[in-house]
């Protein structure tokens, strides 16, 4: 993980949410472009975490920062890479959290939450 000393304070000013924003897809965009330009290469949530995020790989994340034309980024741009990668290439969210099944069951019809309780389970997830 990023050391302590490489954080820096996160914006609340929607202009630089929004600068963080375009950084992070401009950083995107780049990590796609090298991840699809290596064949071979094992693409899992784990592979891409240790990428956005592993002290050992700082050079290279600059280096890709330097490519993208952008200033080095803060740990939450490139946690925002690692879910934008996650996403691009798994087609699902890593970790299982609330939001996925609330927002699937905000979808139901009030017929459909009646006739079938609320699943618990992450979409792409299945009981055992």
């Amino acid at each position: 993980m990023m050391s302590p000393s490489t954080s820096t304070t996160y914006a609340v000013n929607p202009y630089e949410a929004t600068a963080r924003a375009r950084k992070a897809f401009r950083l995107f965009r780049i990590m796609g472009a090298a991840i699809d330009a290596t064949p071979g290469l094992p693409v899992t949530a784990g592979n891409l975490r240790v990428i956005c995020t592993d002290d050992s790989l700082t050079g290279l994340r600059h280096e890709i920062e330097e490519l993208a034309g952008v200033r080095p980024a803060s740990e939450i741009t490139w946690a925002t890479v690692e879910g934008l990668l996650i996403e691009r290439y798994l087609g699902r969210p890593e970790v299982t959290d609330p939001v996925p099944r609330l927002v699937d069951e905000m979808d139901r019809s009030e017929e459909e939450r009646q006739a079938a309780p609320a699943t618990h389970e992450a979409p792409g997830e299945r009981s055992r």
